[in-house]
């Protein structure tokens, strides 16, 4: 399993956004291009509802601009997604090609990699809507497909982050 649905509801909460914690990806003609983490200020918490007593990090507002290449998220095993807007992305999983084991890193990732297609074959995936709440397992290569268009997309998300659970226990006790 890569990801799950989760039946929840959720109203957008009002809050405000700080500077960007982390971001992946290139700055090109001074505007940058890919996907970012910023703090949620003034922010009450979506996962109060959750009684498992995760140990995450602060929920953060994700935030990509453009297409997303293959990669494995740093730091981290699990993730819930709040949608906020989606912008006709197809959030894509993968496998490896037997015997290929071709990865590389950019300078702010620490265990997460990036891949190239070529070494790739397609699983499952799946079209968030706005409003729409998802569990992925980050630590399996993954990447977001803008339908429509390539840049210029304003894809949004709560995020909460979770270390220390793995994705087959997180999705029994969800």
């Amino acid at each position: 399993m890569y990801f799950k649905k989760l039946n929840i509801q959720f109203n957008i909460p009002e809050f405000d956004i700080g500077e960007p914690d982390i971001q992946y990806g290139p700055i090109v003609d001074g505007k940058f291009y890919g996907i970012e983490y910023r703090e949620l200020l003034n922010f009450k918490s979506l996962y109060s509802k959750f009684t498992l007593n995760l140990t995450t990090e602060a929920p953060q507002l994700l935030h990509a601009n453009c297409y997303i290449p293959p990669h494995t998220d740093s730091g981290i095993n699990a993730v819930i997604n709040y949608y906020i807007t989606t912008e006709n992305c197809e959030t894509q999983f993968y496998e490896k090609k037997e015997d290929i084991v071709d990865s590389y890193q950019i300078e702010n990732q620490t265990d997460g990699h990036l891949y190239n297609l070529k070494d790739l074959t397609s699983g499952p995936s799946f079209t968030a809507e706005p409003g729409d709440v998802y569990l992925l397992d980050v630590s399996k290569i993954h990447s977001v497909i803008p339908l429509k268009r390539a840049v210029g997309i304003d894809r949004k998300a709560i995020c909460v982050s979770i270390k220390d659970y793995k994705f087959p226990e997180l999705e029994q006790l969800l």
